[in-house]
């Protein structure tokens, strides 16, 4: 992720929290749910396409310590 160092600058911290992200398998939600990832957050992804979901999942995994 290229812009883990502007987040991590300037945004709030997000640890603690959880996000429920609608729209995770699209381009745009994947990316809200990798930004909160990278300031700390919980993220539940709500997807309709659940094998799409999956494949979203496994890609976020590989960045980030996921559950």
């Amino acid at each position: 992720m290229k812009h883990r160092k502007y987040l991590l600058k300037n945004c709030k911290s997000l640890e603690g929290k959880t996000v429920i992200v609608t729209g995770a398998t699209g381009i745009i939600g994947r990316e809200i749910a990798a930004c909160c990832l990278i300031l700390g957050a919980d993220v539940i992804m709500a997807v309709r396409n659940t094998v799409k979901g999956e494949a979203v999942k496994a890609r976020l995994a590989k960045h980030f310590d996921a559950k």
